[in-house]
């Protein structure tokens, strides 16, 4: 039987210093690790900086599944970045920031910790527009960050799955507006949607804003696709930390 991984996330060996690049030279897409010295772990992460990058741009962190635990091989292909691409071609227009965890819960350990970490430190880096840091993919992680660090971000996009036993600090949560998604093939998938839909009322009734959106004719991997479209996109970058959209 699997067991819970232990609280403390030690690394399996030690990481290659992190290699930041500064700003004048960051476009392009770069393979790293960060490391914390506080915290005395380490994260490896994808990021993507788009040509022409300026100071002031929104920054998009998205959480892979437990499909990519400990596969940052995988992030170039099979994260969110084709998908933006093919949207929005070269010239993407946010920071995109993909990390990669050792284990398959981005809630265990010290890892909400280290991701905020991360998150702050490429904010710092690239200068970007902290009223637009977008939160979104892999769903227990973006249900618990949200429940820790609420309105830090400017949205949260959790796709295919309620929080881990449905932990989720609701006053926090509402601080920043949530649109979720879950397919409805599969019995799983179906097994989530009272679960999100519950989420979201819970969230509107603490005054925040949560949507729930189907995704007719998908299964959890499709569903991890079909909800990134232009449109989903488009709202995630116009929202704005500290504002609650009226609908």
């Amino acid at each position: 039987l699997a067991t819970d991984p232990p609280e403390t996330i030690a690394p399996t060996e030690e990481p290659t210093e992190p290699t930041i690049p500064p700003l004048g030279a960051g476009p392009g897409s770069h393979i790293l690790s960060y490391r914390s010295d506080e915290l005395g772990d380490y994260l490896d992460y994808y990021i993507h900086v788009p040509q022409g990058v300026t100071t002031g741009m929104p920054l998009m962190v998205f959480l892979h599944g437990d499909g990519e635990v400990n596969r940052l091989d995988l992030m170039p292909e099979g994260g969110i970045s084709l998908i933006v691409d093919d949207i929005y071609g070269e010239s993407f227009p946010f920071i995109l920031l993909e990390p990669n965890t050792r284990i398959e819960s981005w809630t265990k350990g010290n890892i909400p910790e280290l991701l905020f970490e991360l998150i702050n430190a490429i904010a710092d880096e690239y200068c970007v527009d902290t009223d637009k840091i977008i939160f979104s993919r892999g769903a227990i992680g973006v249900w618990d960050m949200i429940s820790i660090y609420g309105g830090f971000f400017s949205a949260a996009v959790p796709v295919s799955s309620p929080h881990q036993k449905g932990h989720i600090d609701y006053i926090k949560a509402a601080e920043v507006p949530v649109w979720t998604f879950a397919g409805n093939v599969g019995d799983i998938e179906r097994w989530y949607h009272q679960y999100l839909a519950q989420n979201v009322d819970i969230i509107n009734g603490c005054k925040g804003f949560g949507k729930f959106t189907v995704l007719y004719g998908c299964n959890h991997v499709q569903a991890k696709d079909a909800a990134y479209v232009e449109e989903t996109f488009e709202w995630m970058l116009a929202q704005q930390r500290g504002v609650i959209p009226e609908e």
